[in-house]
């Protein structure tokens, strides 16, 4: 059997199961900029739009620089970066020492940012200890005192 064969997708879903839903994300990343580094003698680094891609509950993930056909393939996720980027928004990924399945949840719940992570009320159990992070974290960035003494994890 060989794909042009009506069946092929029916047999090879059968085979090896349906295709993983795909996670597309936007962000910025530093990359090295060879020229302006040359320039001054320092290394320099400047902020480049990179994207994103994995399929759901798979660690393994491409990223690289993006490109305006990426704008126009995934044009969701692109306004939602463009969106979070405008309002300032960190990722839920920025909080300090969260783990990979507390990301999870919080995606799962559609919570993606930091900000999102701290207004949770009543967190599930699983998330009290990330969403505390979250709220001390952003009572520091605002120059407060948190109320609790902060520790290294």
């Amino acid at each position: 059997m060989d794909r042009s064969d009506p069946n092929y997708k029916k047999v090879e879903t059968e085979i090896f199961g349906p295709d993983a839903e795909i996670s597309t994300t936007f962000s910025w990343a530093p990359v090295f900029d060879q020229t302006a580094s040359d320039a001054v003698k320092r290394p320099i680094f400047v902020d480049r739009v990179h994207i994103t891609t994995r399929a759901r509950g798979v660690r393994d993930f491409n990223s690289r620089l993006a490109t305006t056909d990426d704008q126009e393939t995934y044009p969701r996720e692109w306004i939602r970066f463009l969106e979070i980027d405008k309002s300032h928004f960190a990722p839920v990924t920025s909080i300090p020492g969260i783990r990979p399945c507390e990301v999870e949840m919080f995606h799962a719940r559609n919570i993606h940012t930091l900000q999102g992570a701290a207004a949770v009320e009543n967190p599930d159990p699983e998330l009290a200890q990330a969403t505390m992070k979250a709220r001390r974290w952003l009572i520091v960035e605002s120059g407060q005192k948190p109320r609790v003494k902060l520790e290294a994890a």
